[in-house]
């Protein structure tokens, strides 16, 4: 299969590149504007129709995965214009390039679960009302109604998903884990005191490894699954606190945690673990990696990136 991953030079994106290289794809990667051009690698831009259609084109993908978003809650929060702008009129231009182009591809639309606010259910399934509680979720929504309408009024086989928590390898460190990654290894280089400062420890997310992600994404686009959301989620739900006692056993550092007031969101759901089981009826896809794996693979991966 020919995939095309818009985003690719993203965390998740570099992640599912690998992926489909190791499953025997072709993988043409769509960077951002500053990004490596090469010769699997296209610069584009999803604001600009005319760099879409150049890389479709190129590509003549038989699978689109759309990964480029605003993906950071508070960057969306920071310039909603500039969010809206790229997660949802970028979806559209990139969809209606596709309906132009490459009709025939299956294209997946990776969403989040912060589409379900704050719901107070123990495990969330997809008919859960979509009730967010930020803009950044707001913006998943919009993005998420602009893909499926493709697919329902359009033709185009368009899978999205609402995809959990996920952490691994080279993720961003504006993100949870990988902040306490970084401070842990600034404490082992002695070059910040013992003190870990944090945000709100209390809240329950359900992390999933992207090595399984990238497995549950390219699942969705070989069984052509399209016109219905999709969670992606380990059905696992731990304390951002828990995840936090995790990292630090694995460091084998001795630390103190201080709650910053600055690192504490206005919004922030209290319980997001999500129900799995539409996507393993779909595609007999089973999680893989324990948490335990993957927080010590983040560990060496901060010990290997911070010198």
């Amino acid at each position: 299969m020919r995939a095309l991953i818009v985003g690719a030079d993203g965390f998740v994106g570099r992640h599912l590149a690998a992926h489909l290289r190791e499953q025997g794809d072709t993988v043409l990667e769509g960077v951002g504007p500053n990004g490596a051009a090469g010769r699997h690698q296209r610069r584009l831009d999803v604001t600009d129709v005319r760099s879409l259609e150049a890389a479709l084109e190129w590509a003549a993908p038989d699978a689109v995965y759309h990964l480029a978003a605003v993906a950071y809650g508070p960057d969306a929060a920071a310039d909603l214009t500039h969010a809206l702008t790229i997660t949802v009129t970028g979806t559209g231009n990139l969809l209606g390039a596709v309906e132009r182009l490459a009709p025939e591809a299956r294209v997946l639309v990776t969403g989040s679960s912060e589409v379900y606010g704050d719901p107070e259910l123990t495990s969330i399934p997809e008919a859960a009302r979509l009730e967010p509680i930020n803009l950044y979720g707001a913006t998943k929504v919009a993005q998420e109604a602009v893909a499926l309408a493709f697919a329902r009024s359009r033709g185009l086989t368009v899978a999205v998903t609402r995809s959990f928590n996920h952490a691994g390898p080279g993720q961003r460190d504006s993100f949870a884990v990988p902040s306490f990654a970084r401070q842990l290894r600034m404490v082992e280089l002695g070059r910040a005191p013992a003190e870990l400062r944090v945000g709100n420890l209390a809240p329950v997310r359900d992390f999933s490894d992207v090595r399984d992600v990238v497995r549950a994404y390219r699942s969705l686009i070989r069984e052509g699954h399209a016109g219905q959301a999709v969670n992606v989620a380990s059905e696992r739900g731990v304390s951002i606190g828990d995840v936090l006692q995790q990292l630090v056993g694995i460091s084998g550092l001795a630390v103190e945690v201080t709650v910053d007031p600055a690192r504490v969101r206005a919004t922030d759901p209290k319980r997001l673990v999500g129900d799995a089981r539409l996507l393993k009826k779909l595609t007999g896809w089973q999680p893989r990696i324990p948490l335990e794996r993957t927080l010590t693979d983040v560990w060496s991966d901060a010990q290997m990136r911070w010198q």
